[in-house]
């Protein structure tokens, strides 16, 4: 598990990671996890934790249902970026057209990446 907190100017701090693949991922026990993070934020960071992302998976859902039962003024949601990459994996998955197009994509990709044309393609703005 890896957490990040959100300064007020909106900047990612990573702040922890955890080695959970040791653990059966059970709500409680990833709970205990989030709460302790939030109170090392809360006091490393001097702040308030405001609100809790994860995936929707059913297991990190019933954590943060915990976790606010015990802090009511943190709210929890879903990662939209994780449901974004779901909902797109989703609709390219029903449409082969698109499917066989993303794959071939992917391997021109892969195929170039590190050549002298992938360098040029991706070079960074302003340089030359």
């Amino acid at each position: 598990m890896a957490f990040m907190a959100i300064s007020s100017a909106r900047q990612a701090i990573p702040t922890r990671s955890i080695d959970t693949t040791a653990e059966r991922h059970f709500a409680h026990i990833l709970c205990a996890h989030m709460v302790a993070e939030l109170e090392y934020v809360e006091k490393e960071f001097d702040t308030k934790v405001k609100a809790i992302i994860t995936d929707a998976a059913s297991d990190c859902r019933k954590a943060r249902s915990l976790l606010v039962e015990q802090y009511p003024h943190v709210v929890s949601l879903d990662c939209f970026a994780h449901q974004m990459n779901l909902l797109v994996g989703n609709y390219l998955k029903s449409q082969p057209e698109a499917s066989a197009l993303m794959k071939q994509a992917f391997e021109v990709s892969s195929q170039t990446q590190g050549s002298r044309t992938h360098k040029q393609i991706h070079r960074p703005s302003g340089s030359s």
